[in-house]
């Protein structure tokens, strides 16, 4: 076992886990076995909650990737998960019970975001979250004199619009202009920023053009960032702050289940003043 640092706080932040909740439970255990009792867990999204069979409708992409027979044994694994748990959403989330967020859904273990401080139960410690992925076209909700049906004045809105079938599901899953002008407002420098997609040009995109993530971290110079969404493992620097890209749960091509791909997590020390980054985990191959 590693040697805890005295009075420090063990963090952990996961990257994907898309439904995976009884392999991430399993993880979790043994990053104690390795590194002593986890005071807070942080997610960059996409850890697919879907603690009831009716949830997995709400699932973006292909319907084949819809389980309702694994939600039995998610919510077994729920209700056996111990550690504080802070969280921003995905692309691939029961999102009806997130935007319009539902806590006692999910029995009271759950703090989320759709954009702003992230709550959660370390003392000093400064986290800001942002939900979702972009999307040029959907950065606004319209104002108040708008009259169509299918053009959400709020998120509430449009999760009803989209339980009835009157709006595309993909809606919910890109975060709005008001939650980056929210999060710009906050004082700078917090100590871990959480955002779904990289802040770092996508492939195929103008990399002159800026997205709401690079946006962020420049203008917020957080002291780490950590993204998912992508299911590779990478670290850099971007500007002052430390970028750490995390690794989805499981890739496809493993054969064995309790196999976890390599740099999943990462093990973090909190010390009361500087958030310290001890290890990926599981370990990285070379």
């Amino acid at each position: 076992m590693n040697v805890p640092i005295p009075n420090s706080k063990i963090i952990v932040v996961v990257g994907d886990i898309h439904s995976e909740v009884p392999l991430a439970v399993e993880g979790l255990n043994r990053i104690e076995g390795e590194f002593g009792a986890i005071d807070q867990v942080f997610s960059v999204g996409d850890v697919g909650l879907f603690l009831e069979a009716s949830d997995w409708r709400f699932l973006t992409g292909p319907k084949k990737h819809r389980d309702p027979e694994s939600s039995s044994k998610i919510a077994v694994a729920w209700a056996e998960w111990r550690w504080p748990f802070s969280m921003i959403g995905g692309n691939h989330e029961p999102y009806q019970r997130l935007r319009a967020f539902d806590a006692a859904h999910f029995g009271g273990k759950l703090a989320y975001t759709n954009g702003g401080v992230l709550d959660h139960g370390i003392p000093g410690l400064q986290v800001y979250g942002l939900s979702g992925i972009h999307h040029p076209g959907h950065m606004d909700f319209p104002g108040a004199d708008s009259w169509k049906p299918s053009r959400p004045k709020s998120w509430d809105d449009l999760v009803n619009l989209v339980a009835t079938n009157k709006a595309k599901l993909q809606r919910l899953t890109y975060y709005k202009q008001a939650e980056i002008d929210k999060l710009l407002t906050l004082p700078k420098s917090p100590d871990l920023l959480l955002l779904h997609d990289w802040p770092l040009p996508v492939p195929g995109t103008d990399p002159s053009e800026p997205r709401p993530e690079q946006l962020l971290v420049d203008k917020l110079s957080p002291g780490w960032v950590c993204s998912g969404h992508r299911h590779t493992h990478i670290q850099t620097k971007i500007g002052r702050s430390h970028f750490l890209a995390l690794n989805i749960i499981r890739q496809r091509a493993a054969g064995n289940p309790h196999i976890i791909a390599p740099g999943w997590a990462a093990v973090f020390v909190w010390d009361g003043r500087c958030l310290t980054k001890r290890a990926s985990w599981p370990a990285l191959t070379r």
